[in-house]
């Protein structure tokens, strides 16, 4: 059996358009109407804007609920996906995180960036490094401008 999860923030559930209690999150009823009905998406959007956010991650499948907001809720809000049809996973989480970033979102990279091996370089790192290409005195008085 998985631990209890204790949410530190409101969730508002897209089937009721309303704040959603653990007891009904937990509830399997409420996952098949989740499933099997048509969504309130907009109007939980528009609940969760009046709680104060200015800032939508939607986390699922389709990017579609993302772009429903963007259309009737208000368009000056910023509304991301966490996948999308027209991206790979990885690069559309790694546009999210940096909207988010650029938005003012603090982003603890050094926990994003976990789990991968990482070197330093030295820069830069092009064909021709550390060589100088310079004309000489000589090899410059044989150039004649182009006439």
């Amino acid at each position: 059996m998985a631990p209890a999860v204790t949410a530190h923030i409101e969730i508002v559930s897209s089937v009721t358009a309303a704040p959603a209690s653990r007891d009904v999150l937990i509830d399997p009823g409420y996952w098949l109407c989740h499933q099997a009905e048509q969504g309130r998406f907009p109007e939980g959007l528009e609940v969760v804007r009046r709680l104060g956010c200015t800032v939508f991650l939607e986390v699922g499948p389709s990017p579609t609920p993302t772009a429903t907001h963007r259309q009737s809720v208000d368009p000056t809000l910023l509304s991301l996906a966490s996948i999308s049809p027209e991206r790979s996973d990885w690069d559309q989480l790694l546009h999210s995180v940096a909207e988010l970033y650029v938005h003012g979102v603090g982003v603890d990279w050094e926990a994003f960036d976990r789990g991968y091996g990482r070197r330093k370089h030295n820069l830069p790192t092009y064909p021709f490094q550390r060589q100088c290409h310079w004309f000489t005195k000589e090899q410059a008085s044989g150039i004649r401008p182009e006439a």
